[in-house]
C-alpha cells in the first residue's frame, strides 16, 4: 500500500493530463463535425479533383446521382445512392486538361480540345468553336458570334443566333428549358451587358443595360440568374481604401422590360452572430420556387478553428427584401471552402481548396443529415492536429506561469535569512504559508494569462465573469488533494515544488491553449 501511495504521486497528474488531453481531443472532434445549421447536413466528400471547376453532378431517373470529376489526366466517374454512398467507380484516361470544357452523362462524353468539339468514343470532331458551354444537361458553343446549341444523345448541331461583339464574357442559363444568354463587359466601377432569350426557336434581345456603382469602386464579380421574364444579378465590388473588408455585394432583380436598374447594397448577415458576414466572394446566383437565391463564400462564425471562432464557409441567402438578410451556414470545413454551387433547393456542392482539392455536397434530406453525421477518419486526423496545436499553444503559458513561483522563493529566502529555524524544524505553517503566497502570486499576476482574447476564445466552462479566481483556487485544490499521496515526513520544500508543478500542469492544459 506504500509503494502504491508513492506511485500515486504521479499517476494521478499523468492521468488528469490524459484526462485533459482526451476533453481537447473530443472538444476538436465536435467543433470540426458540427453541423452547418440543425437542419442541414454536414459536407459529405464526393471526390477530389486538382481543377477548380466544379463537374456537374446528375440526378438519373432512380434517383441516385452520377458526376464525372477531372484529376491528373483522368476522368472518374461515380455513381451514389440517396444518401450519397458511393455505388460505382470507373476510370478513364482522356486528352483534355482541367481548363478544357467536357460534358460527361451516363456512357457519353464529349469535349473541347483547342478549337474542336471532340467525341470521345468515336473520336469524330462534332464542330469547330471557339468556346463551348455545359449547362446541366444541355451543351452550346460559340464559333465567331454565332451561338450554336448540341444534342449530346444525336450528336446535332443548330444554330441559335448571333451575338454581340466587344464582350469580355458570356454566361448561359436554361431555366424551365428558357434559354438565356448574358454578354457583358466590366469597367472599373461599370457594367454593361446584353441579355437574349430564345423564344420560338429565335435568340432575341430583351434587356440591354449600363450599371454603374460608387466611382471608388471596382467591379470584380458578376453573378445572374434568368426566368422568362426576370433577370436577377448579383455583383461583387472592391472599395478603395475601404480597411479591413474591402468588398460590398450588390443585388438587383428586373423585369426584361424595365427601362432603368438600381442594384442595391446588402450585407448578409452571419446566422450565429447577427454580424455581417467578410469577405463575401464566389457568388452563384439561381432562381428555385420563384425565388432569387445566392450562394457564395464568407467568414463567418465557426468552432473548427479555436483561436479565432471564424472561418470561411459557404452560404446560401434567399434574396426578398432588404429587411431579410440573414443567410444560412450550408458548409462548416476546416479548409477555405469556394465554388459553391447551389444544385437544387435542398443541395449545395462546393470544393474546399487543398492539394488536391477536395469536392463536398450538404443536403437538408434526412437520409444525407443521417449519413454524413458521425466522426470520420479526416475528423480525426483533424481533431487530433488541433489538439497537438492547443497543447503546443500552452508552452508559453508555461513560461508566464513560472513568474508565480518567484513568490514562494522570496519567502523562503526571507525565512532561511530572518527565521532558519522554521526551516530547520519543517513548521507546518510554512508549507501552508508558502502555498498561501504562491497562490496570492498567481492572483495579483493573473491578468497577463486571464485576458480579453481567452474570454472571446474559450468555452463557456473557461470563460465566465470571475474565472481568474475560480480556476486558480480549483486548480489549487487538485495540486492539494494530489500533495496529500507525499510521504509526511518529506520536506516542506519540496511539497511546495510539487504543488506548484500539479497547479500548473492543470491550468496549462485547461487556461493555456487560450492565451494566445
Amino acid at each position: 500500500m506504500k509503494v502504491l501511495k508513492q506511485k500515486l504521486i504521479w499517476i494521478v497528474p499523468i492521468t488528469m493530463a490524459f484526462a485533459f488531453f482526451s476533453l481537447l481531443f473530443y472538444q476538436g472532434a465536435e467543433s470540426v463535425s458540427n453541423q452547418p445549421s440543425n437542419d442541414w447536413s454536414r459536407g459529405i466528400e464526393i471526390g477530389e479533383s486538382n481543377s477548380k471547376t466544379l463537374p456537374n453532378l446528375y440526378k438519373t431517373e432512380d434517383g441516385n446521382y452520377q458526376m464525372a470529376i477531372f484529376n491528373d489526366g483522368t476522368l472518374t466517374k461515380k455513381t451514389f445512392s440517396k444518401n450519397f454512398t458511393l455505388q460505382n467507380e470507373s476510370t478513364m484516361e482522356i486528352p483534355f486538361t482541367k481548363w478544357d470544357p467536357y460534358y460527361a452523362y451516363n456512357d457519353t462524353l464529349i469535349y473541347q480540345l483547342d478549337d474542336e468539339i471532340i467525341h470521345h468514343d468515336s473520336g469524330d470532331v462534332l464542330a469547330k468553336a471557339d468556346s463551348m458551354y455545359v449547362n446541366e444537361e444541355d451543351i452550346y458553343y460559340i464559333q465567331e458570334t454565332t451561338l450554336f446549341s448540341l444534342d449530346p444523345n444525336s450528336l446535332e448541331t443548330k444554330e441559335l443566333g448571333n451575338l454581340p461583339e466587344g464582350y469580355e464574357e458570356y454566361k448561359i442559363t436554361n431555366h424551365n428549358d428558357i434559354l438565356t444568354v448574358i454578354a457583358d463587359s466590366t469597367v472599373a466601377n461599370k457594367l454593361n451587358f446584353t441579355m437574349f432569350q430564345l423564344k420560338n426557336g429565335d435568340l432575341k434581345k430583351v434587356q440591354e443595360q449600363s450599371i454603374n456603382v460608387p466611382a471608388n469602386e471596382s467591379i470584380v464579380e458578376v453573378a445572374y440568374a434568368a426566368t422568362d421574364k426576370r433577370l436577377g444579378l448579383a455583383m461583387k465590388s472592391f472599395v478603395e481604401s475601404a480597411g479591413k473588408d474591402p468588398y460590398r455585394l450588390y443585388v438587383s432583380e428586373f423585369q426584361s422590360s424595365d427601362d432603368s436598374i438600381s442594384p442595391r447594397l446588402i450585407s448578409p448577415i452571419d446566422p450565429n452572430t447577427g454580424s455581417r458576414l467578410n469577405e463575401i466572394g464566389e457568388v452563384t446566383a439561381s432562381y428555385l420556387n420563384d425565388q432569387l437565391s445566392l450562394v457564395f463564400y464568407g467568414i463567418g462564425f465557426s468552432k473548427v478553428d479555436y483561436q479565432t471562432n471564424y472561418a470561411p464557409n459557404i452560404y446560401e441567402l434567399n434574396v426578398v427584401d432588404d429587411e431579410n438578410i440573414t443567410a444560412k451556414r450550408r458548409s462548416n470545413t476546416y479548409r477555405f471552402s469556394t465554388k459553391p454551387k447551389l444544385v437544387n433547393d435542398h443541395m449545395v456542392m462546393w470544393l474546399d481548396t487543398n492539394i488536391p482539392n477536395t469536392l463536398y455536397v450538404s443536403s437538408s434530406k434526412p437520409q444525407v443529415i443521417e449519413q454524413a453525421s458521425g466522426y470520420t477518419k479526416t475528423d480525426m486526423l483533424l481533431a487530433l492536429g488541433v489538439t497537438m496545436s492547443m497543447l503546443t499553444k500552452a508552452f508559453p503559458f508555461l513560461i508566464l506561469a513560472m513568474k508565480w513561483m518567484v513568490w514562494p522563493l522570496i519567502f523562503f529566502v526571507l525565512l532561511f535569512l530572518f527565521y532558519r529555524k522554521s526551516i530547520d524544524q519543517d513548521y507546518n505553517w510554512v508549507l501552508y504559508s508558502a502555498i498561501g503566497v504562491y497562490l496570492l502570486g498567481a492572483f495579483i499576476q493573473s491578468g497577463t494569462i486571464f485576458t480579453q482574447k481567452l474570454n472571446a476564445t474559450a468555452p463557456a466552462y473557461i470563460a465566465f465573469p470571475g474565472n481568474s479566481i475560480v480556476l486558480i483556487l480549483v486548480a489549487g485544490l487538485i495540486a492539494y488533494g494530489c500533495m496529500q499521496f507525499i510521504h509526511r515526513s518529506t520536506s516542506s520544500g519540496y511539497k511546495v515544488v510539487y504543488f506548484v508543478f500539479v497547479h500548473i500542469l492543470v491550468l496549462s492544459l485547461t487556461v493555456g491553449p487560450y492565451v494566445f
